[in-house]
C-alpha cells in the first residue's frame, strides 16, 4: 500500500515517511476487490510479498502506520490506524501534519472517525479534517510543544459519535458580493476582492482592478495592509504582478497600472474550504496586456490560499499562499530576472547560480532535501564571508581567489583565520 505523509505549511518545512506493516484481508468470495476483503487467497499472499518491504523515505517527520483487517464492521471503538510522528531534531510548535489513508478500507465501517492522541494516562479526543475532493488525506495539530526527539503517537477508530475539542474551530468563509473573508471564530483574518475596486474621486479609471488581498488582520484586529496609497495608486494589498517581461515580442509591465500596459483581473473562484483545523479558497486569476492594440490575457494564475487554526488562544495565524502561473500562448512570457528590469542584476545572479551549481550541487548528491538545504546554505554562507572580511579587515581583495580560502570554501566544518 502506498502510504505517506507530509507536513503541510510551507513554514514549517518538514514532511513525513509511513511504513505499511501489517495488512489482514479476509479473503474468500470471487473476483472481488481487497478493499472489500473478498480476494482469493493466492492474490492476498502475492500482494502481501510484493508491499511487504516498501518503505517512503522523506524529510524530518517519520510515521508507522497500521492497517486493520479490512471486513465490515459495526459502529464500536475499532482501531482502524495508528502513527506514531517523530519531531526529530528540532522543537515543534502547534504544527500542521497530514496523513495519507490510502488503503484504509473507510467506507467499510458503521460510524464516525475519531482521531486519538495515545498518552500514558487516557487517549484524548483530537479534531481532524480532510481535505477537500481528497477523503483519503486526513490532517491535524500536532498542538503544543513538541521537544526535539520526541515521539506522539495517535490511533484512528470507529465510534459511534465524534468528538470535537473545545477550541477547535471554525475557520469560516463568508462571501458578501464582493470579497471572500477568511475568518477564525468572530476574528477576519483576510479578504480576497474578486469584483472590481473602484478608485476615489479624481483619479484615472486606469487604476481599477480586482484580483487581490485586502484587508489583511493582525490577531489583534490591526489592519496590516493598504490599498491605493495617495502616492501610489497602483499598490493593491497582496497581488502579485511582474514589471519587466515581454510577451509576444512587447515589453508589457503588469504592475504599473498608469502606464496602461497590463493588469490583472480576477476571473473566477475555484473552490472555498471551511472547518475546525483549515479554511480557505482557491481562484483564478488572469494577467492581461493591452500593448497589441486589444486586450489579452498572456498568464493564467491560480491562488490557493490557506489559513490554519493552529494557534487556541488566536495570538498567532498561520497562512499558506500558492501561486501557479501557466502561459496562455505557445511563446511563452519571458519574464526578467531583475524585477526593474536592469542587466547588472541579471548578470551578477546568473554569476552566483553558475558558481553554486559548479562547485556545490553538482558535485553532491543529496540523499535528502534537508541535507541540500544546510550544505547550499554553508556554501553561501562561507561564499559571502570572506568578501565581507575583504572589506572590513584589512585583507587584500586577492583573498576571495587564495587557494587555502577555497578548500575551506568547500569544508564549512573549519574556522577562518
Amino acid at each position: 500500500m502506498n502510504n505517506t505523509m507530509r507536513g503541510i505549511a510551507p513554514e514549517t518545512a518538514y514532511l513525513a515517511s509511513l511504513l505499511a506493516t501489517a495488512v489482514n484481508i479476509v479473503a474468500g468470495c470471487g473476483d472481488a476487490t481487497p478493499e472489500h476483503a473478498c480476494a482469493v487467497r493466492q492474490g492476498v499472499d502475492a500482494w502481501k510479498r510484493k508491499r511487504s518491504s516498501a518503505v517512503f523515505p522523506l524529510w524530518l517527520l517519520s510515521a508507522l502506520v497500521l492497517l486493520a483487517p479490512a471486513p465490515l464492521v459495526k459502529a464500536q471503538s475499532k482501531v482502524v490506524a495508528a502513527f506514531s510522528v517523530h519531531a526529530g531534531k528540532y522543537q515543534r510548535v502547534n504544527v500542521p501534519v497530514t496523513a495519507s489513508l490510502k488503503g484504509v478500507p473507510l467506507r467499510l465501517h458503521d460510524g464516525a472517525l475519531q482521531l486519538f492522541e495515545i498518552t500514558g494516562g487516557e487517549d484524548l479526543p483530537v479534531a481532524s479534517q480532510l481535505d477537500p475532493g481528497m477523503s483519503s488525506r486526513m490532517t491535524w495539530i500536532l498542538d503544543g510543544e513538541t521537544p526535539p526527539g520526541a515521539v506522539r503517537n495517535f490511533e484512528l477508530r470507529v465510534v459511534e459519535e465524534r468528538q470535537m475539542p473545545d477550541g477547535a474551530g471554525p475557520v469560516q468563509v463568508e462571501d458578501d458580493g464582493e470579497s471572500l473573508q477568511v475568518r477564525i471564530g468572530d476574528k477576519p483574518i483576510l479578504a480576497y476582492r474578486y469584483t472590481f475596486q473602484g478608485v476615489p474621486e479624481g483619479v484615472d479609471e486606469i487604476y481599477n482592478r480586482s484580483g487581490f488581498i485586502h484587508p489583511i488582520w493582525s490577531p489583534e484586529g490591526e489592519i496590516l495592509s493598504r490599498i491605493q496609497p495617495p502616492d501610489h495608486y497602483h499598490h493593491y494589498g497582496l497581488w502579485n504582478p511582474w514589471t519587466r517581461t515581454e510577451f509576444e515580442g512587447r515589453s508589457v509591465d503588469f504592475w504599473n497600472l498608469a502606464d496602461g500596459q497590463g493588469t490583472v483581473r480576477a476571473r473566477q473562484v475555484m473552490e472555498r474550504t471551511a472547518g475546525p483545523l483549515f479554511g480557505g479558497f482557491k481562484a483564478l486569476l488572469d494577467h492581461v496586456d493591452f500593448t497589441g492594440g486589444e486586450a489579452k490575457v498572456a498568464l493564467n494564475e491560480q491562488w490557493e490560499v490557506k489559513v490554519w487554526n493552529v494557534d487556541p488562544d488566536r495570538k498567532v495565524w498561520l497562512i499558506d499562499f500558492v501561486s501557479t502561473r501557466r502561459s496562455c500562448c505557445s511563446r511563452g512570457v519571458h519574464i526578467l530576472m531583475s524585477r526593474k528590469g536592469r542587466w547588472p542584476c541579471n548578470v551578477y545572479v546568473e554569476r552566483l547560480w553558475r558558481s553554486l551549481k559548479q562547485e556545490e550541487v553538482y558535485r553532491r548528491a543529496y540523499e535528502a532535501v534537508a541535507g541540500a538545504e544546510k550544505r547550499i546554505a554553508d556554501y553561501l554562507r562561507c561564499f559571502n564571508e570572506p568578501h565581507t572580511r575583504a572589506l572590513t579587515a584589512d585583507r587584500p581583495t586577492t583573498y576571495s581567489t587564495n587557494e587555502n580560502w577555497l578548500s575551506k570554501r568547500h569544508n564549512p566544518t573549519q574556522q577562518y583565520t
